[in-house]
C-alpha cells in the first residue's frame, strides 16, 4: 500500500468544500457527503471555504494588493486594477493544494483511521510552520469520505515578510526565510535543485511515518513497477496507470509552462506600458510647465498692455485739457482785440464830438 502526497496550484476551494451542484458530480456519493470533515483557518467564523480563503488573503495581503492597484491608478491603467478574488487566482498568488491518500480504490482503508492520520499530519504541518517563522498558512482542509477512496485536500499559501515587515506571497522566499536548505548547496538554485524539493521530501516522509504508526504497511520504493512479486495483470495495470499519470502530468506541466510564458509576456507588456506611461507623464509635466510659463507671460503682457492703455488714456485726457486751455486763451485774445477796436472807435467819435453808447468790455466779451 502506498501513502501519496501530491502538490499543485490546481484545485478548488469550492470543490473541496462541496459548494457546488452535486447532481453534476457522478463520482460523489451524495448519501455520504455528511461524513466528510471540513476545517478552515478561522474555525469561529461561519463561512464557506472560498470566503474563508479570500478573507485571509484580504487581512494578510490586502495592503500589498492596494499598493499595486494604487500604482496602476497613478499610471492611469484602471484596467489593471484587480479585486482580491481576481488577484488570488493569479498563477503565482493562488494557494497550493496538497492531496493525501492511502492506497487506492482497490484497497480497503478505514475512513475513521484515515481521518485520524490526516488530522495528525495537519497538526504536525501547522506546528512546523509556527516553529519556522510561519512560511505558510494552512487555509482549508477537507477529508472526503464520499468518493471511491478516502483522501484529503489541504490548501495553503506561502508567505514571507519583506524588508519593510509587510507580508508578501512567495514560495521560494518563504522557504529560504524558514531555513530550508537546497538539496545541493554547491549547485545554483534551479528546477532540479530547490528548497521545495527538500520540504516536500520532509512532508512525504512524515506522512508515511504517520500512516505506518496507524498500522498501515507502506510501500516506500519509489517505483511500484519494481515490485516483481505482484501479479502480472497488476503490474500491467500499474504501468498503464503510471503512463496515464505521466501523460496528465506532462499536459499539466505544459499548461503551467504556457501560463507562465503568457504571464511573463504580460508582465513585460505591462512594464513597457508603464515605461511609456512614465515618459508620457514626464512630457505632460513638461508641457504643463511650459503652458504655465506661457500663461504667466501672457498675463504679464496683458497687465503691461493695460498699463499702456491707461497711460495713453491719461495722455489723451491731458491733450484735451491743453486744447481746451489753448482754445480759451484764443477766445480771450479775440475778445481783447475786439474791445480795443471798440475803445479806439469810441475815442475817435469823442474827438469829433459824436456821442455813441459806451459798452463795457464785459459786453464785448459776451
Amino acid at each position: 500500500m502506498r501513502a501519496t502526497s501530491h502538490n499543485g496550484r490546481w484545485g478548488s476551494a469550492k470543490h473541496n468544500g462541496r459548494g457546488f451542484n452535486l447532481d453534476k458530480a457522478e463520482h460523489i456519493d451524495k448519501s455520504r457527503v455528511s461524513d466528510n470533515l471540513y476545517w478552515h483557518w478561522d474555525a469561529d467564523a461561519q463561512e464557506d471555504f472560498l470566503g474563508a480563503e479570500e478573507r485571509y488573503y484580504q487581512e494578510r495581503f490586502g495592503a500589498a494588493l492596494e499598493s499595486q492597484n494604487e500604482r496602476h491608478r497613478a499610471a492611469r491603467h484602471p484596467e489593471r486594477i484587480k479585486t482580491m478574488a481576481d488577484w488570488m487566482q493569479s498563477q503565482n498568488k493562488r494557494p497550493e493544494e496538497t492531496i493525501w491518500q492511502i492506497g487506492d480504490m482497490s484497497e480497503d482503508v478505514d475512513p475513521e483511521e484515515f481521518a485520524e492520520a490526516v488530522e495528525e499530519m495537519q497538526v504536525w504541518l501547522m506546528d512546523w510552520s509556527k516553529a519556522n517563522g510561519e512560511p505558510f498558512q494552512v487555509l482549508t482542509s477537507a477529508i472526503h469520505l464520499d468518493e471511491a477512496s478516502p483522501h484529503a485536500h489541504i490548501r495553503r499559501v506561502w508567505q514571507y515578510r519583506d524588508a519593510s515587515g509587510d507580508w508578501k506571497i512567495g514560495q521560494n522566499k518563504a522557504l529560504e526565510a524558514a531555513g530550508v536548505p537546497l538539496p545541493d548547496a554547491s549547485r545554483p538554485e534551479g528546477k532540479y535543485n530547490n528548497r521545495k524539493m527538500v520540504f516536500d521530501a520532509l512532508v512525504r516522509e512524515k506522512w508515511m511515518e504517520i500512516c505506518e504508526n496507524h498500522g498501515y504497511e507502506i510501500e516506500r520504493e519509489p517505483d511500484p513497477k519494481h515490485r516483481v512479486h505482484l501479479p502480472k495483470q497488476q503490474v500491467i495495470d500499474l504501468h498503464e496507470r503510471e503512463d496515464e499519470l505521466q501523460e496528465r502530468a506532462i499536459k499539466l506541466r505544459s499548461r503551467e509552462v504556457a501560463a507562465n510564458v503568457a504571464e511573463k509576456k504580460q508582465n513585460r507588456r505591462e512594464a513597457e506600458l508603464d515605461r511609456r506611461e512614465s515618459v508620457l507623464k514626464a512630457q505632460e509635466t513638461a508641457l504643463d510647465e511650459q503652458a504655465r510659463k506661457v500663461q504667466a507671460a501672457a498675463k504679464q503682457a496683458q497687465e503691461t498692455l493695460q498699463e499702456a492703455q491707461e497711460v495713453l488714456s491719461d495722455c489723451q485726457e491731458y491733450k484735451r485739457t491743453i486744447a481746451e486751455q489753448q482754445e480759451a486763451r484764443r477766445l480771450q485774445a479775440r475778445q481783447a482785440r475786439t474791445f480795443d477796436r471798440a475803445a479806439a472807435a469810441q475815442a475817435m467819435l469823442d474827438r469829433v464830438g459824436i456821442s455813441a453808447p459806451r459798452s463795457s468790455q464785459a459786453e464785448y466779451s459776451r
